[in-house]
């Protein structure tokens, strides 16, 4: 079942009365269910106001009288329930005293009780048979004189009068306890259903109120759980974004040092090819000058072998030895000058600082410290990365 489809459970009852026998248990929860409980009963009995009598009329008027001033008053009281229940409550007294005057003092008969039923019967036939007989049932009645001038008066006064007296069949005894028998079974049914309709109502109640705490812990759970994913997911971007930012940095500083290590490897290459041609040319000097050496010495060797007669060498011979010498020791000024000017040719550099600005961003050129006319100008490169800022590194050495 839906939990739109439970009805509500009614409010706490304004009082409680029990009738007895004579109407159970009047419980109202409003002031508008008691006007329409007291309205049924004064309805059921407004068939007296279209019916006539004689002085015997007034018992009946003066039992019904209470009734009718709770009506007045329940009328009241529902037209004050909705604006001012203060003053509503105050008509809820008198209401009660007014019927339990009515049903319980006076024994009027209930709209539910045996003797209402046996007046509606009579009434169907003939409503003046059904006044007198009501009149022998009414509490005070030997105060008013019975003065009936009509035969249906009489008939109902006489049958009201007999079923008061017991019969011959039926023991009086026996009769009387049957019929209190009856009526202590019907009083139990009352109470017993008032019991158990109040208890249903606590219940009902009490239900709501479980209800409405459930759906209240319900919905403060559900906002603590919106609650805490809110929070949790700003947690999670907030570590996601330091994450992100700080994988940004360690990429910005990585081409940082890529780019700053990329001159830094070129000239340690360059540096390396110098330090091999260095090595190379000065073997080739040295091993040329040992070859020019063991030239010289076959040479001298041949001079010497081949003397004149009077033990001296001969002028050309001298003169190929002096020659050889002389271009020995010029070809060896000229390879140690040409190793000079391979390695440190102003040339080389200027082809070396034209690579370097076609592939680094050059800032400034500063000239060499300590030399008086530089061949060259010294390049101070400044790598720039990616963010707007920038490195500056000398890599001239």
């Amino acid at each position: 079942m839906a939990e739109d489809d439970i009805p509500k459970a009614p409010p706490l009852a304004l009082f409680s009365l029990d009738l007895g026998a004579n109407g159970g248990v009047l419980a109202p929860t409003s002031a508008n269910e008691l006007f329409q409980w007291v309205d049924h009963e004064i309805q059921a009995w407004s068939w007296l106001s279209s019916v006539g009598g004689g002085n015997y009329r007034g018992a009946i008027d003066s039992n019904i009288g209470p009734l009718r001033n709770a009506h007045g008053h329940a009328q009241q009281a529902m037209q004050y329930e909705a604006n001012t229940p203060g003053a509503a409550a105050q008509f809820y007294g008198q209401i009660q005293a007014s019927i339990q005057d009515t049903f319980i003092a006076r024994a009027f008969p209930h709209s539910s009780s045996p003797l209402f039923h046996a007046v509606e019967e009579i009434r169907s036939r003939d409503p003046m048979e059904a006044v007198a007989y009501l009149y022998t049932r009414m509490h005070g009645a030997n105060n008013y004189q019975f003065d009936a001038r009509d035969i249906s008066s009489w008939r109902g006064f006489l049958a009201g009068v007999l079923e008061q007296i017991p019969t011959d069949g039926i023991p009086a005894r026996a009769y009387q306890a049957a019929l209190e028998s009856m009526s202590d079974t019907r009083v139990s049914a009352e109470r017993l259903l008032a019991e158990k309709t109040e208890a249903y109502s606590a219940l009902h109640r009490n239900y709501e109120s479980v209800s409405a705490d459930v759906s209240t812990i319900g919905a403060n759970q559900e906002a603590l759980f919106e609650g805490f994913m809110e929070t949790n997911q700003k947690a999670q971007d907030d570590a996601l974004a330091a994450h992100q930012g700080r994988m940004k940095t360690l990429e910005d500083t990585f081409r940082e040092k890529m780019a700053l290590r990329a001159p830094v490897e070129y000239w340690e290459g360059r540096q390396e090819k110098h330090e091999k041609g260095t090595k190379v040319m000065g073997g080739l000097s040295f091993g040329a000058m040992a070859l020019l050496a063991i030239a010289i010495g076959l040479v001298a060797s041949w001079v010497l072998h081949n003397l004149t007669p009077d033990g001296k060498p001969e002028v050309w011979r001298v003169s190929v030895l002096v020659l050889i010498g002389v271009l020995g020791v010029w070809a060896t000024i000229v390879d140690l000058a040409g190793v000079r000017i391979a390695l440190y040719f102003p040339a080389e550099r200027l082809e070396v600082d034209k690579i370097i600005r076609e592939r680094f961003t050059v800032a400034e050129v500063k000239p060499f410290e300590g030399s008086e006319k530089p061949p060259f100008k010294k390049p101070i490169f400044r790598v720039l990365g990616d963010q707007s800022f920038a490195v500056t590194r000398d890599f001239s050495n």
